[in-house]
């Protein structure tokens, strides 16, 4: 795997997650499996349910996040949003698609390339991360999830370190994550997430990010 450093500034906060020094290329992604239990949510038109306990919350999101990465992962994702009227948009696409070995970035309008260096830096798999590792060390995840039955979304805390608390809201549908709402400097930002179909210019992101890093090393 490359190393590195990642650069701070908005567009990582803005991504909620801790990232990772390690290229997303180089670590193993599992395969998607089946579809997630029927106490999870699901379209935003089924009834909703009235109320969880903060262990069910945490078991339903748990899944919900696990089928949602191991989606990312095999579709490829598209995560956009704007901050401060900017675009923002973060793309992922299946290892097998990967240019130069890597295969995530994100933009930030006007003209800003970042590579992506692990999965914890999408909002499709940053929750799955916590809660794997967290079960890998047979400890319980270090995340606070809460269910609201108004709009059957769960809102996620976590503590991350030098990046400060990441407070999170996930709608889902149909099982996976759709969009996410978080904020920065007391601004709510809305990120949808697509699963798939990426276009040719969700494509070149990366293909930038890769070839300006790579210059870097000139």
């Amino acid at each position: 795997m490359r190393h590195m450093r990642h650069k701070q500034n908005i567009s990582a906060l803005l991504l909620g997650t801790l990232f990772v020094v390690a290229s997303v290329s180089g670590c193993a992604g599992p395969a998607e499996t089946s579809a997630i239990s029927p106490s999870a949510s699901q379209t935003p038109s089924q009834t909703p349910i009235a109320t969880k306990t903060a262990e069910q919350a945490s078991i339903d999101f748990a899944e919900i996040a696990k089928q949602s990465c191991f989606r990312a992962q095999k579709l490829g994702v598209v995560e956009a949003g704007t901050y401060s009227g900017k675009e923002i948009r973060t793309v992922m696409v299946p290892k097998s698609e990967a240019y130069l070995d890597f295969n995530a970035a994100y933009y930030q309008a006007p003209d800003s390339y970042e590579l992506i260096w692990e999965i914890t830096g999408l909002y499709s798999c940053g929750a799955y991360f916590t809660f794997s590792m967290a079960e890998e060390a047979g400890q319980p995840a270090n995340i606070q999830v809460s269910f609201d039955g108004t709009d059957s979304t769960y809102s996620t805390v976590e503590d991350v370190g030098e990046a400060g608390i990441s407070k999170i809201k996930y709608s889902i549908v149909d099982g996976f994550i759709s969009s996410v709402q978080s904020s920065i400097d007391a601004n709510k930002i809305e990120t949808s997430v697509t699963y798939g179909n990426l276009s040719a210019s969700d494509i070149q992101i990366i293909k930038t990010a890769v070839d300006r890093y790579n210059k870097t090393l000139d």
